[in-house]
């Protein structure tokens, strides 16, 4: 895709005891709020942020908002390797720990996270998902995982399940760097997300033998290569502590990671298998 329809350099405004946002711009549109502004637990949300109309964010949000029935009947259920990495990630966090899922989409995964006793806040981009989320619960903003709109060292934990794969390439050292920011010492990152080389358009529903098409919703995908992952997040000043590869209709990497320093409450993650 051409550099001229991706999200340009944002220029950026700072609140006291806050992270930066996208300033507004003539092409801006705001993302609002789903929800209270003060969640319960004493979250503090940002009320807005800022995305370009042209973002490659944009359109596949405006897709997951079009598909939103069909994606959560093709996804209640998840898979045991899944499940299994899901539970590996809410015993590495502190009991009652605050955690943030990044791409939250209908809230499937912080549902199960808030049963289990921890603080989850949901993030989506797509309006649809988000009230979905709010309708099962879960404290959400529409907001742009890419600047999560939470105060810096006041996650204990963040979970991001194929929402990684819609950020382009050149925007992820970034994002991964604002993740950091956002976790205590001693915080523990999950992400899966899709593997290989290619980044693009990809129509919805996934068929790998339709992906030349540009007809119907599309999504921007952009899949990774475990080692290059690994030394991003490395790079962006995480320890890396578990890779793992499953494979469904998509092939699929698993990391376990953590910002170094001492968390408030020890917990399992340094003993998590490889």
């Amino acid at each position: 895709m051409a550099a001229a329809s991706r999200r340009g350099a944002p220029g950026s405004t700072r609140r006291k005891g806050e992270g930066s946002i996208s300033s507004s711009s003539a092409r801006a549109t705001h993302v609002r709020t789903c929800g209270p502004g003060s969640a319960p637990g004493g979250w503090s949300l940002w009320h807005a942020t800022t995305v370009t109309r042209d973002d490659v964010r944009v359109p596949t949000a405006q897709a997951y908002d079009r598909v939103v029935d069909e994606y959560v009947r093709r996804n209640t259920e998840v898979p045991a390797d899944f499940a299994r990495f899901r539970a590996e990630f809410a015993e590495a966090v502190p009991a009652g720990g605050r955690i943030a899922d990044l791409g939250c989409g209908p809230g499937r995964d912080a549902a199960r996270f808030r049963a289990a006793g921890l603080r989850a806040v949901g993030i989506d981009a797509s309006g649809r998902m988000a009230r979905c989320a709010l309708d099962d619960g879960v404290p959400v903003a529409r907001a742009d995982i890419r600047l999560v709109p939470l105060r810096h060292e006041t996650l204990d934990g963040i979970w991001s399940a194929a929402s990684l794969l819609h950020v382009p390439r050149d925007e992820v050292p970034d994002t991964l760097r604002s993740w950091w920011r956002c976790l205590r010492p001693g915080g523990v990152l999950a992400v899966s997300t899709s593997m290989g080389d290619h980044e693009g358009w990809e129509t919805w529903p996934y068929d790998p033998a339709s992906q030349a098409s540009t007809a119907g919703l599309r999504r921007w995908f952009v899949h990774h290569r475990p080692d290059a992952l690994v030394a991003l997040l490395g790079d962006a000043g995480f320890a890396v502590h578990l890779t793992r590869e499953r494979e469904s209709h998509r092939r699929w990497v698993q990391i376990l990671a953590s910002r170094p320093g001492t968390a408030p409450e020890a917990h399992s993650l340094a003993r998590a298998p490889r």
